[in-house]
């Protein structure tokens, strides 16, 4: 199970975002690992398989180009 929440600060005209660590790859399970794939402006929170991570990654300075 993933867990992604955000918290949006209105006096600070902030939002804050966080999740666990798990991160899985086929039929195993780590402790640690990327669950973000960020850029500037944008962030994008993964649950699922590592290799979806993967190629966010890899792909995130041209994503929404």
């Amino acid at each position: 199970m993933t867990v992604i929440c955000a918290l949006h600060d209105t006096r600070a005209k902030a939002t804050w975002i966080g999740s666990d660590t798990r991160v899985t790859a086929s039929h195993q399970a780590f402790d640690f690992g990327p669950k973000w794939v960020t850029a500037p402006g944008w962030a994008v929170g993964c649950a699922g398989d590592l290799r979806t991570i993967n190629v966010l990654a890899a792909h995130a300075a041209t994503l929404f180009e």
